[in-house]
């Protein structure tokens, strides 16, 4: 397995396993009328060099073994505080590109509510996200290898930990990153799900120290 830095033409391969990593906090954010507009906005917007959802934020691993239309079987998100300001600006532009004023206003503010549970990075830690892994291959050590990724990006920083948050949902992801030495700091719970409409899980946050 190959990893590298996300390159637009990406887009294509990489966008379903974006969405795969919380499927959930996407449609509620991204949403308006049904699921496909939340992965068109991931879609677009990973072309783009503007904010969290960019090219510019992701890793991807490559399988050798396949063809190259086919061969991207994971992604890989980081970012820090440092770039808070830079990534918050591209996503509202981002929003604002993609839906227009009226809808990209409904979107910031379910985006601002996922905030509430999923928060922004903090000072020394390397935050990693939308880890993806095409379901043929999980349980694969691909997941681990990402890890080690994130861990060499983050020593590079001097930053000082790593930290992610993890689905209620998906024990078998968090087993996995506590084998990898992550510890649950938080359970942070989702404040805003409708009666009726599709739910967003409740997350734990999890560190490792470096």
């Amino acid at each position: 397995m190959n990893i590298r830095p996300a390159k637009p033409q990406d887009a294509e391969q990489i966008f379903n396993l974006i969405y795969s990593s919380g499927p959930n906090a996407f449609d509620f954010v991204f949403s308006e009328n049904d699921t496909l507009e939340s992965k068109d906005f991931l879609r677009s917007t990973f072309e783009t060099n503007l904010g969290t959802f960019s090219h510019q934020t992701h890793f991807v691993v490559e399988d050798p073994s396949l063809d190259s239309n086919r061969n991207i079987v994971a992604s890989l998100m980081v970012k820090s505080k440092d770039q808070l300001t830079r990534h918050m600006l591209g996503d509202m532009r981002a929003i604002l590109k993609f839906y227009g004023l009226f809808s990209a206003l409904k979107v910031m503010i379910r985006g601002l509510k996922v905030e509430t549970m999923i928060k922004p990075p903090v000072k020394g830690r390397l935050y990693v996200g939308h880890l993806g892994v095409s379901p043929s291959l999980q349980g694969q050590g691909i997941g681990k290898l990402m890890i080690q990724k994130a861990e060499e990006l983050a020593k590079d920083k001097d930053l000082s930990h790593l930290s992610l948050d993890v689905s209620l949902q998906n024990p078998n992801a968090e087993r996995l990153y506590q084998k990898l030495g992550f510890e649950v700091k938080a359970l942070n719970p989702f404040k805003y799900n409708k009666h009726g409409s599709p739910k967003v899980p409740d997350h734990h946050y999890m560190e490792k120290a470096l």
